[in-house]
């Protein structure tokens, strides 16, 4: 709008820097970005309100098996 493309830089944007490895946990409910593009290495997890629209984009396949749960410590996110 008004002669912005998707990637011009936001006027109150924050950028923030991750290295590999790193983990970034927002809320999908919030305007946001990602910058993509210069050997990004990114695992992207995305969180929003427990609506029941919503629920219906949820693949359990997606979420960690038994083994991977038992190296995390907030299992209760994939419940």
């Amino acid at each position: 709008m008004n002669g912005k493309t998707p990637s011009d830089s936001l006027a109150r944007g924050k950028q923030i820097k991750l290295k590999r490895g790193d983990l970034l946990v927002f809320s999908a409910n919030m305007i946001h970005r990602g910058l993509y593009g210069n050997n990004r290495f990114a695992f992207d997890l995305i969180f929003c309100d427990d609506h029941p629209h919503f629920r219906s984009f949820i693949n359990p396949n997606n979420h960690p098996n038994a083994a991977e749960k038992q190296q995390l410590n907030h299992t209760d996110l994939f419940l």
